[in-house]
């Protein structure tokens, strides 16, 4: 029996995961499922428990902090209690932009990530 607080939802989308710990380290990674307070990422290195982790994808920006790091098959399954979700942000920069009375720079555009970003397998 699954003892979750909420569902996964399986995602399986490339990503950008940053390591927060002031050691600059950027890996490719694949998000494999996502709920409202964890996440599920694929990765080629371990990460301790405890660190905190930067994980962006498309127009979307996830906050946590390590919870596990497991060996499964090619890679690592990492999973993440989440702290933080950011959701379209070139609209959340427009609006921002707005309320503090900046001009709107209008070539403002998020990467699409999942042009540069290889898979975990890669």
């Amino acid at each position: 029996m699954d003892k979750r607080r909420e569902p996964r939802v399986p995602i399986d989308q490339c990503a950008r995961l940053t390591v927060l710990d002031g050691s600059g380290r950027v890996m490719d990674a694949r998000l494999a499922n996502v709920s409202e307070s964890g996440a599920r990422v694929l990765t080629p290195q371990a990460l301790a428990q405890g660190l905190p982790v930067k994980v962006e994808w498309g127009e979307t920006l996830l906050m946590g902090e390590v919870r596990y790091s497991e060996w499964a098959n090619s890679h690592y399954a990492v999973g993440l209690d989440l702290e933080h979700a950011l959701y379209d942000l070139p609209v959340l920069a427009r609006l921002a932009n707005e309320l503090l009375g900046h001009p709107i720079d209008e070539s403002f555009a998020l990467a699409d990530r999942s042009q540069n970003t290889k898979t975990v397998d890669d």
